[in-house]
């Protein structure tokens, strides 16, 4: 497996609506105090001193409250780094040629267990023309499709309760075929909790009076691949 690369994004949208008679004019949030994996970037707002060791995040000085019936942005970070302990997870492939074909172990471990990982899926690539495999072991559920020539691997949560598994199959290639078949491995997930760790704990308004809000994580990748 070459060298990973990991690239990552969030961003923190910031949604302010009418509740019956009360106007919700918000100018303020209150993050909590878990630090980001990476640097953060603003745009059009300003980050505030913490106070007790509590991040603050409002417009700028003079500039409007946070638009009533729209999502704006208010908050958003990226990391870069080939230091692979920072991926949520961590797949590797072991594609071993054997008489008539090959014998594929790949595993999968959960670097950061504070994360639950729903709709796990991983796609495995399989040579071009063989037939369906045959998987000796499996933690969790599998499917051959022979259409796009991929095993998908799946488990419906992958948490601190299973943060391990792995999959053994055997599968016939023609002669010369080599390990790279197997490869790129794309793999897809989501999840309610940040990447970042970051949360929205207090909103106030203009008068920095607190007001009721509510938050929702999403968190999926656009492209996780293991080359």
């Amino acid at each position: 497996m070459e060298k990973a690369v990991v690239k990552a994004a969030e961003k923190i949208l910031c949604y302010t609506q009418r509740r019956c008679n009360d106007w919700i004019n918000g100018r303020t949030l209150q993050l909590s105090a878990q630090t980001a994996r990476a640097g953060q970037r603003r745009k059009s707002f300003a980050i505030l001193s913490d106070v007790a060791a509590e991040g603050w995040l409002q417009t700028k000085p003079g500039g409007k409250s946070f638009p009533i019936g729209q999502e704006v942005g208010v908050l958003k970070w990226r990391l870069q780094t080939q230091d692979e302990t920072c991926m949520p997870i961590i797949i590797n492939c072991w594609p071993n040629e054997i008489p008539g074909g090959f014998e594929v172990n790949i595993e999968y471990e959960l670097q950061d267990t504070s994360l639950s990982l729903m709709n796990f899926l991983v796609k495995i690539p399989l040579p071009p023309g063989s037939k369906a495999p045959m998987v000796g072991s499996c933690d969790g559920d599998y499917e051959v499709d022979l259409r796009h020539s991929q095993l998908l691997w799946s488990r419906p949560l992958v948490d601190d309760d299973n943060a391990t598994g792995s999959l053994e199959f055997t599968v016939k290639a023609e002669r010369g075929a080599k390990a790279d078949l197997f490869f790129p491995i794309n793999v897809d997930f989501s999840s309610k909790i940040s990447f970042c760790g970051i949360q929205i704990i207090k909103a106030l308004d203009t008068n920095s009076n607190p007001v009721k809000f509510s938050t929702e994580a999403n968190f999926h990748p656009d492209r996780y691949e293991i080359a």
